[in-house]
This record gives structure tokens, sequence and C-alpha cells, in this order.
């Protein structure tokens, strides 16, 4: 097996050429793209600050690839110096540092935080029950509830809807389900402004950038039983 050499004045840089703010899904298999070259050895190692006296769990010499992470079959490695992690899980969400030794150069450290998500299950947000495309019959006033189950990261909720037709008074809550997931509840109040028809249509969505992880919709068709009882009258 090739050695590994190690010096003892690192050079640290933050995430360097490897991507920043990502999430890998748990279950599939991940990778954390980076791109070196002209190297002699790239090495990921578990934890970051002075990791000078740590081992890497995976590295790679030329073109061959060592370590207790590749052996075990836990890990892999892309040419570029890319980490492959065959199965994402829970413990995988750590800072990373990546030992980078270039072709006749000293040992340069690159810190790569990595964070997972879980999907909901379902896929969608749940309103009054149901998912996707959800109709209610209800009057010009009433509750509304929508929630999303086994997340990870935690997200808030949120109604997107013209207050020009109607208004919400919401409240969120969260809980733990002590397994590396959360629930996220959105529970409404809703009152009907002005509806020219008899319905009114809102979403039910994750809020702010944890949309991109959880981009599924439910939308709600609000049919009116009261205003429809006046159009037909009219």
């Amino acid at each position: 097996m090739a050695s590994l050499r190690v010096q003892h004045r690192p050079v640290y840089r933050m995430c360097g050429s490897c991507q920043e703010n990502l999430y890998l899904e748990v279950g599939k298999q991940g990778l954390v793209p980076c791109h070196f070259e002209d190297f002699d050895i790239i090495g990921w190692i578990n934890g970051d600050g002075d990791v000078t006296n740590t081992s890497p769990f995976i590295y790679m010499e030329g073109s061959q690839i060592y370590g207790r992470g590749y052996e075990s079959g836990d890990y892999d490695m892309h040419p570029n110096g890319s980490l492959i992690i065959n199965e994402v899980k829970l413990t995988n969400e750590f800072n990373y540092t990546v030992l980078f030794v270039p072709s006749g150069g000293a040992n340069e450290y690159f810190n790569v935080p990595v964070k997972v998500y879980v999907p909901p299950d379902p896929g969608y947000p749940v309103v009054n029950g149901r998912t996707n495309q959800v109709i209610v019959h209800e009057n010009t006033r009433g509750f509304i509830n929508c929630s999303l189950t086994g997340i990870r990261p935690r997200a808030h909720l949120e109604w997107v809807a013209s207050p020009d037709e109607i208004s919400l008074d919401s409240a969120h809550r969260v809980t733990d389900n002590n397994d590396g997931t959360y629930n996220t509840y959105l529970t409404s109040s809703y009152k009907v402004i002005n509806s020219p028809t008899w319905r009114v249509s809102l979403i039910c969505r994750v809020a702010g950038q944890m949309a991109d992880l959880f981009p599924s919709v439910t939308t709600v068709y609000l049919l009116l039983e009261q205003r429809k009882l006046q159009i037909l009258r009219e």
C-alpha cells in the first residue's frame, strides 16, 4: 500500500474547489463535487480544525484508492478528487476536510461542510388529510390545516393566496421525531374577503430556501357553499 505523506504546517482554505451549501438525500448515493488538478494525493478526513495528525478515511494516490472507508465499501472517489458516499446516512452530515497534496508542494486543507436531507412521506404537503390537489367545501369562514411529516432539515410551511380574496391567520408548529426527522404543521383560520365566483384557490408549500429541497406543493380549491347558493339564486 502506498504511504501517506503528512506535513505539519498545513495551509487552510475555506471550501476551496468543492461545492458549497451541499445537501445529499438520505438513502441515495451522494456526490460531494470537487475538482483538483496536478495532485499527488487527495484524501478525505472526518472533522475540521487541526487534522494534521488525523489519517484520511479514504485517499487517492495516483489512480489508486486506499483507506478504511474504501475498503468497507462505504465510500469511493472520483478521479478528480470528489467524494462518493455509496449510501447517504444521517451520520454523513459532517464537516469534512480535504487533504490536497499538490505535485511538489506543501499540504493544503479544504473544509467541506456536508448536510443531508430526508424528503417527506407522503411527498406532498397534506391539507385536511389529502395531498396534491384538494377540494374543500366550506363557507366564507373556517379552518384549514397543512403539514409535512418525516422531513429533515426543519422547514416551515406557508400559504400562497391572493390577499384581495382571502385573509389567513396562521400558527406554525414543529415536532421532533427523535430519529433525525421532523414534522411541521401550519394551522390556519381563514376569511374570504371577496370572491366574484364561488371558488378561491390557494397553495400550501415550504417557505424560504428550504423550498429548493422540498419543491412539491398542494393546491387547494375552496368551494364556497354559501356564495354558490347566492349565485344560483341571482
